[in-house]
């Protein structure tokens, strides 16, 4: 009895009700002793206090997975006796609020890396994240959201790097760059913004360089250097071309809004042509709002007597120079290498031109 008596106690101490109540059933067969009776009524109402306790436990962690919160769902069931986790009900329970606590914690991790990517704006990264996710829980509410948040950064993004380009247009117009506008302008598709009012802008800004484009073309003097001399003749024709000296007036050749001047650089340019050093080369110059030319300074520190008023279309043999511009009290100089047969377009805005006041004001007297 003693041995019976000893295994059942320690069994309930165990909290293993079944166990202690087999062994009392079966000694209370064998030996009749009250005592064992006595300890068999005790275990059953302890096995049955502990089931209404399991029930309540479980029935606890259910109503905290529904509310979202696994991970204290976890937290109470993994605090239940051991024997709890011997029983069918308990188990189907605990491994739902695992199952839910792994699905919560991918899901927050998965939009922290999601925010994470968007902090750095890297949009793409951001958007295979969530994708990711979604695969695994296409309904889940708080990714649900999360994909709405993502869409709004999408388009708070796209519209800046649009307006970065629509601002790039602007410059290349206010620089009298037409060209560079429209290719810009034609080679970014602005329907893909899916913003209408950009792509709007964007088209009157094509319209609007196309037109000041075939202005500046038609009023633009068509100047083609004359072919080099042929060497035979050189020595024949050198006394001819001699004649300007650093006096000579420059040709002025007024077009519409702005006089273009064609310049030769004295004497020095002359007579680099009859030495053979071949075709000279062009500089078409132009400033905002406008400029002086005060020198021109070749890289052997030599000054041409060149002057005028932008736009400026010079002449001048090959090589590096450093034209000196004035406007008003402000002045600045550009450097430009020349290079034979060649033109090179060059311009300058002062410190205190701003771009796109001025960009507004063109666009206002067309």
């Amino acid at each position: 009895m003693r041995q019976v008596m000893g295994r059942a106690q320690a069994a309930l101490l165990e909290e293993d009700f079944d166990e202690a109540i087999r062994l009392l059933e079966r000694g209370q067969k064998e030996l009749k002793a009250p005592a064992i009776t006595e300890l068999l009524t005790s275990a059953r109402e302890q096995a049955q206090a502990s089931r209404r306790r399991r029930e309540d436990l479980v029935a606890r962690a259910q109503e905290l997975l529904k509310a979202g919160d696994a991970t204290k769902a976890v937290a109470l069931l993994d605090s239940a006796p051991k024997s709890f986790f011997k029983n069918d009900a308990f188990q189907r329970v605990y491994a739902a609020c695992r199952e839910g606590l792994d699905r919560s914690s991918f899901i927050r991790t998965a939009v922290e890396q999601m925010e994470k990517c968007l902090a750095g704006e890297d949009v793409a990264q951001a958007e295979a994240v969530l994708q990711h996710a979604l695969q695994s829980y296409p309904d889940d509410a708080t990714l649900v959201a999360t994909q709405k948040r993502l869409r709004e950064e999408q388009t708070r993004l796209r519209q800046f790097q649009w307006n970065k380009l629509l601002d790039e247009v602007k410059v290349h117009m206010g620089r009298m760059q037409y060209k560079q506008a429209v290719d810009l302008l034609t080679s970014t598709p602005w329907e893909a913004a899916e913003i209408p009012e950009l792509a709007a802008e964007a088209k009157a800004l094509l319209e609007e360089a196309r037109k000041r484009e075939q202005e500046a073309t038609k009023k633009r003097p068509a100047f083609r250097p004359p072919a080099a001399p042929a060497a035979a003749k050189r020595a024949a024709v050198e006394p001819a071309l001699a004649i300007p000296t650093a006096k000579g007036t420059p040709v002025a050749l007024w077009a519409g809004i702005g006089v273009v001047v064609l310049a030769l650089a004295g004497f020095g340019a002359w007579k680099f042509l009859l030495s053979g050093g071949g075709e000279p080369g062009f500089v078409q110059l132009t400033a905002a709002p406008w400029a002086e030319v005060v020198s021109v300074r070749t890289a052997g520190g030599e000054t041409l007597k060149i002057t005028g008023q932008t736009p400026l279309y010079v002449s001048l043999p090959p090589g590096d120079y450093t034209i000196e511009l004035k406007n008003g009290e402000a002045t600045g100089t550009v450097q430009v290498t020349v290079q034979s047969g060649q033109t090179q377009a060059v311009n300058y805005a002062f410190p205190q031109v701003k771009v796109d006041a001025l960009v507004d004001e063109l666009v206002t007297s067309y």
